[in-house]
């Protein structure tokens, strides 16, 4: 789904090229189940036990300062994010903000989207957008994302029908730093044993903050405290 910042119409087909139609930033559509993976099996998912939404702007998770400019001599850009090997993404949705630079031909030129080298889609530059910031929504199929991933942007750029030169600098893509990754997350269903310890106190690819709570029977002797810190500091060099 494309939306250009000046329209307010929708495209009832998210993940087809759409030509200058748009969509309210403020209401979007979620995308189409997209096929699963050939002899993908499904993951176990816990009974009774909430989601949690992920909202990831490319100024976390981009190379600094979180925008980035594609050109033609050096057309992919990227972000890259990690999962906990004891949840699952249930649905995932990338948000761009991006501007065209003006000189550029519509519908020849165009910005795909890869997750993990898996093109996810590919969205056309049209004359209502040139020069303009423009919205788009890509749908992200869940079931190429893996433990660590990247989603590649690249710039498919041409300013005239021949004699082009990649070293212009008429071209060019700008990618806002305000553009996102939201995703669902499910926890799975776990065994109650330490076997894949230190899952699930820690996950070397989740990106929040550790917060591990120390639990004791009782008012902690000299003995339980010194123990809950070296647990706490083999924590914290992990």
């Amino acid at each position: 789904v494309v939306t250009a910042a000046t329209g307010q119409t929708e495209n009832d087909v998210p993940n087809q090229p759409t030509t200058g139609n748009t969509l309210p930033a403020d209401n979007p559509v979620v995308g189409q189940v997209m096929p699963g993976v050939p002899g993908a099996s499904a993951p176990v998912v816990a009974e009774n036990t909430p989601s949690r939404d992920v909202k990831l702007t490319f100024a976390q998770i981009a190379p600094p300062p979180g925008s980035m400019v594609l050109r033609g001599i050096n057309p992919n850009g990227g972000i890259e994010f990690g999962m906990r090997s004891d949840e699952v993404v249930s649905k995932a949705m990338l948000n761009l903000e991006y501007t065209p630079s003006p000189s550029l031909l519509p519908v020849q030129s165009q910005l795909k989207v890869y997750l993990n080298d898996e093109l996810m889609d590919v969205l056309p530059v049209t004359k209502e957008q040139l020069g303009k910031k423009t919205l788009a929504q890509v749908p992200i199929n869940p079931l190429f994302i893996t433990d660590f991933n990247r989603v590649r942007l690249e710039f498919v750029g041409h300013y005239r029908d021949v004699c082009e030169n990649p070293a212009s600098s008429t071209l060019w893509l700008d990618v806002g730093r305000n553009s996102s990754l939201q995703m669902t997350y499910q926890p799975l269903a776990l065994k109650n044993d330490l076997s894949a310890s230190p899952v699930p106190f820690f996950a070397p690819r989740d990106n929040r903050p550790l917060n591990l709570p120390m639990v004791f029977a009782g008012s902690p002797d000299v003995t339980e405290q010194l123990a809950a810190s070296i647990v706490a500091s083999w924590f914290g060099f992990r």
